[in-house]
């Protein structure tokens, strides 16, 4: 597994343990990180998880719509940046 494969696995475990076990601020983290660097699918995925685990019953998901923003918003700087 190469150098960034393994950023960008280590970086979506960390998420998945964000929202398991931290507080909800520490998830943004890496999203933001994932979606500055790779084109990520795994930022939704984990708003959708963190929306699962944290929303009781039908609330608005928070962390989805979050995630759907956060890579929307990253994508043009990590194409200016060439962060890819």
């Amino acid at each position: 597994m190469s150098a960034e494969n393994s950023l960008r696995v280590g970086l979506s475990l960390f998420g998945i343990c964000a929202v398991i076990f931290g507080p909800p601020w520490l998830v943004l983290v890496p999203m933001a990180l994932l979606s500055m660097r790779f084109r990520a699918a795994e930022v939704i995925l984990i708003g959708l998880f963190a929306d699962f685990l944290w929303s009781p019953g039908l609330q608005l998901p928070l962390f989805l719509i979050a995630s759907i923003v956060i890579v929307w918003a990253f994508e043009p700087l990590r194409k200016e940046l060439l962060l890819s």
